[in-house]
């Protein structure tokens, strides 16, 4: 029997959704979850993974933030919280976080990838910026 209260089961039912592509009410059912239950790191993961999928990075961003809060070792929560805040224009914040999946897992191909492609990002910015205002 479904338990309405039962955060697991809403999270389930999430990811489920999540897999069919109906990303706006796995959104809804995490957020179910994340009420029930605010200290689960892999629900609110998951909620911000759904939420990129959206492209709602703002909220992406505060989920990734909380899941890294509650488990500083996250891997995962650091380099999907680098790809938001990439996408969000954040460069600098996206390099920390990029270089600390790379303190923690040195051998990360794919967030080493993601800092180079956010360091270019940058690069370009700056030289645009400088363009801009001359010499």
């Amino acid at each position: 029997m479904w338990e309405p209260d039962f955060a697991e089961a809403h999270s389930n039912l999430a990811f489920a959704l999540g897999r069919k592509g109906f990303f706006d009410e796995a959104i809804v059912q995490y957020q179910e979850a994340v009420g029930l239950n605010p200290n689960s790191a892999e629900i609110r993961y998951n909620l911000g993974n759904a939420l990129v999928r959206r492209s709602r990075l703002d909220e992406a961003i505060v989920q990734f933030y909380e899941v890294i809060r509650l488990r500083p070792d996250h891997v995962d929560a650091h380099n999907n919280l680098g790809v938001a805040l990439t996408g969000m224009g954040r460069l600098d914040e996206a390099i920390g976080q990029f270089q600390e999946v790379l303190r923690l897992a040195p051998d990360n191909a794919e967030a080493r990838k993601n800092l180079m492609i956010a360091i270019r990002r940058k690069g370009a910015l700056e030289k645009r910026s400088f363009d801009l205002k001359g010499p």
